[in-house]
């Protein structure tokens, strides 16, 4: 069992985290090549469990939005970031290693951009075929005001790299707040 304060602990320093470099990127760029909220939600999760990850997530998204701009993807990037971060606290006992890591994580991403898209395409009165169909084919072409050709498979890659670098040098030096 995870001591209350090493998981309080942990939040706090992977939402600050995540809200600083994320508020700091959209400083220079609001191209979103790397996800940074998701990223440390998956740290979190793998190294906190799903408490832990689930709240990394929620916080990470609300608490950066309001300094950047919020708006309803707010409420569905935080949530679905969320759910991400409880099942990363529960996949950790499965995956181990830089590369299942890393595999994980860019599915973990790719089910992010996907589900994400349709749910917003969806708000602004898509039907759900449609928003599927739009969300798929964003990630490779520019749609709906979109200009940069994949970056979807840009954004999953340096995620999941991002990622299981992180998680693999805190196992490395002994970063342990929850068991496998």
């Amino acid at each position: 069992m995870v001591k209350k304060s090493l998981r309080i602990s942990l939040i706090a320093v992977l939402t600050g985290l995540g809200v600083t470099f994320r508020v700091s990127k959209n400083a220079i760029t609001q191209i979103q090549f790397i996800n940074i909220p998701l990223a440390f939600t998956m740290v979190g999760g793998y190294l906190g469990g799903p408490l832990v990850g689930g709240t990394v997530g929620l916080f990470t998204f609300i608490i950066s939005d309001f300094v950047i701009l919020p708006g309803p993807w707010t409420v569905v990037d935080s949530l679905l970031a969320s759910v991400i971060g409880v099942l990363w606290g529960s996949i950790r006992r499965f995956v181990s290693g830089r590369l299942q890591i890393f595999i994980a994580a860019f599915f973990s991403e790719l089910l992010y951009d996907i589900v994400s898209s349709v749910i917003l395409y969806i708000v602004i009165g898509m039907d759900v075929m449609k928003a599927l169909a739009i969300g798929i084919v964003g990630l490779f072409l520019p749609v709906c005001g979109g200009f940069i050709f994949g970056i979807g498979p840009m954004t999953e890659i340096s995620t999941a790299l991002l990622s299981s670098l992180v998680i693999s040098h805190l196992e490395k030096v002994g970063v342990r707040a929850y068991g496998k």
